[in-house]
């Protein structure tokens, strides 16, 4: 079964930080429990993030990277301050899939200076599901049809 979860991410950009420096992103899976920089998908899921958007204009813009597995970057944002919620014209965020066990982390890098220090939050729209389950991923359907 396919489920749909909103993460709150978060970055602190200290005062003084110029253009182009990188932050790393704070992510909340669930608002009742801390966050962390750097999340795992759970055993048997399979984590698509489909929207990135902000609820209100960032104090410092800054565009999101999206790290698989501390290493490479999948997924670069166009600039959050064109990613208002309520902007019909919003651009759209690339699906970035996640497979079971795989780490998930983001950084921000900022596209102006900080005169002073300032958190960025924006938040991440992730389709859940289950490992093997329909549309869960090429790998794992290719996998059920050889029988493994």
């Amino acid at each position: 079964m396919k489920e749909t979860f909103t993460a709150i991410c978060t970055a602190v950009i200290t005062a003084g930080t110029p253009s182009g420096s990188s932050a790393s992103v704070v992510i909340r899976i669930d608002p009742q429990l801390d966050g962390a920089n750097v999340v795992s998908v759970p055993k048997d899921r399979v984590w698509k993030i489909v929207d990135l958007y902000v609820a209100g204009a960032p104090s410092v813009d800054c565009v999101v990277n999206i790290v698989k597995n501390g290493e490479e970057v999948v997924f670069s944002s166009s600039p959050l301050s064109t990613l208002l919620v309520s902007n019909p014209s919003r651009p759209k965020t690339e699906t970035v899939e996640f497979k079971s066990s795989e780490l998930l982390s983001m950084n921000v890098v900022t596209l102006e200076s900080a005169t002073s220090q300032a958190s960025v939050t924006f938040f991440a729209v992730i389709e859940q599901k289950t490992a093997g389950e329909k549309g869960a991923g090429v790998v794992s359907a290719i996998a059920r049809a050889l029988g493994r």
